[in-house]
């Protein structure tokens, strides 16, 4: 049912956390695409003998960012929905038996599922538990905190590769390249992530965050486009206020 996609930049040591966290799903509802974005001068073996759920591993032949490589392990996908999980998270027990009740119940296109710190406390304000027609769910809660992606898998790619990490334009488009109508938020007392924040490479790290600013830049002005098409033009006009920030953030 499930393929649980992990892109890994040099966090070895934090996906050994990560693969242990599946070990506690049932392993006949997935299987995990591991796609090594590290350049190979860094790069080390990944072993997996000693877990027993399917699996594989693929080598970018040099970095090309988180979203192509969620996208690499996306087309590489057996099964109906792509879990799209981060090297230095893990998912909750049982979580996955969690969202195939959801998509057994709703038949949804993207599921927006909330995550906890490793506390157990919701990561960011609390959303309500959602479904709904077209882009509403996914704009409404943009911004809210860390979550957890599940897409249904089509023909068409869920992230833009060339942005990097800028996950709502790809979306946006995926919902408009698909005609998605069945997007759904679920926050109730389950959460099906754990955030760490402990991953020193990731792309949101105070070091990258500045080099990535001409990125954020052009993800907003996709944004825009596809909200002025959905007609959520006041949404539109708050992603070209954020695009406005940026550039003059570069330009001072």
């Amino acid at each position: 049912m499930f393929s649980i996609i992990i892109p890994v930049y040099k966090s070895y040591t934090l996906l050994k956390r990560c693969l242990n966290s599946l070990v506690q799903q049932n392993p006949r509802l997935f299987e995990v695409i591991i796609v090594d974005d590290t350049p190979p001068k860094y790069r080390q073996i990944i072993d997996l003998k000693e877990y027993r759920f399917s699996h594989k591993v693929v080598a970018n032949y040099k970095n090309r960012g988180v979203t192509f490589s969620r996208n690499r392990g996306y087309f590489l996908a057996r099964n109906k929905y792509c879990v799209f999980l981060d090297s230095d998270d893990t998912l909750t027990p049982n979580s996955l038996s969690y969202l195939l009740e959801m998509i057994d119940l709703h038949k949804p296109q993207i599921i927006l599922s909330r995550c906890s710190d490793i506390y157990g406390n919701i990561v960011g304000s609390r959303m309500d538990s959602t479904i709904s027609n077209s882009v509403s769910v996914l704009v409404d809660t943009y911004g809210k905190g860390e979550r957890l992606v599940v897409v249904k898998k089509c023909s068409y790619k869920p992230f833009i590769s060339s942005l990097r990490g800028h996950e709502f334009a790809g979306l946006l488009r995926y919902i408009d390249r698909n005609s998605a109508s069945n997007v759904i938020s679920v926050d109730l007392n389950k959460v099906t992530r754990c955030y760490h924040d402990d991953n020193i490479n990731s792309i949101s790290a105070g070091k990258y965050l500045h080099s990535r600013f001409k990125l954020i830049m052009k993800g907003h002005l996709v944004s825009v486009i596809y909200l002025c098409k959905f007609g959520r033009y006041f949404n539109s006009l708050k992603f070209f206020l954020r695009y406005l920030i940026y550039f003059f953030r570069i330009r001072s």
